[in-house]
């Protein structure tokens, strides 16, 4: 019976993932529900720089603590350099797809392996952008990178910590660097 019951709540965490229609998405207590659900977030939603305020509190149940606050000072950071900005100057700000190692953001996502430390964990993901602007078979069309996603255990439950793309820096360092800048750079009185 326990099994049963195992396996039906198995399917009701995982089961809106899939889909894909998910609105706000519940924090499941495995690493791999976690990154699957980051994931199916991340290609339905391809980002364009950093997430406003309501796509923050869908990834809220999935981001630590730490990565949700960095995101929101670079927000308000980024805020201050569009007010800053001359009308004729285009702002300080992130651009791209942020959670993915491509500014185009990605198609597809495979999951590798998952590897557990603890209360850390890190999955591999392989990640391909399709770029629609080139043939079928055109050698350009087909963007394939590796992701690693850092994940930390808060509060009892696995949360996506960092993202570290194949190429450049990781997440929580643009971030950062962004911050940092935009502290240096733009001025505005909020």
């Amino acid at each position: 019976m326990h099994g049963i019951r195992y396996l039906i709540c198995s399917l009701l965490l995982v089961a809106p993932l899939v889909r894909g229609d998910l609105q706000t998405v519940a924090a499941p207590a495995d690493a791999e529900a976690v990154a699957r659900g980051f994931y199916a977030w991340v290609l339905s939603h391809p980002s364009a720089g950093i997430p406003g305020a309501e796509e923050l509190e869908q990834l809220r149940p999935l981001l630590s603590a730490e990565l949700v606050t960095r995101l929101q000072t670079a927000a308000m950071a980024q805020g201050d350099c569009e007010r800053s900005a001359a009308a004729d100057e285009k702002p300080l700000m992130l651009e791209g797809d942020l959670f993915v190692g491509s500014y185009e953001g990605a198609s597809e996502v495979a999951l590798g392996a998952v590897s557990l430390d603890g209360e850390r964990a890190v999955v591999s993901a392989t990640l391909i952008y399709l770029d629609p602007r080139f043939a079928l078979a055109h050698p350009y069309r087909a963007v394939v990178w590796q992701d690693r996603l850092q994940l930390a255990r808060e509060s009892g439950s696995w949360r996506v910590a960092d993202v570290h793309p194949g190429t450049g820096d990781n997440l929580r360092a643009t971030l950062e660097s962004f911050i940092e800048q935009a502290g240096r750079e733009c001025r505005s009185e909020r």
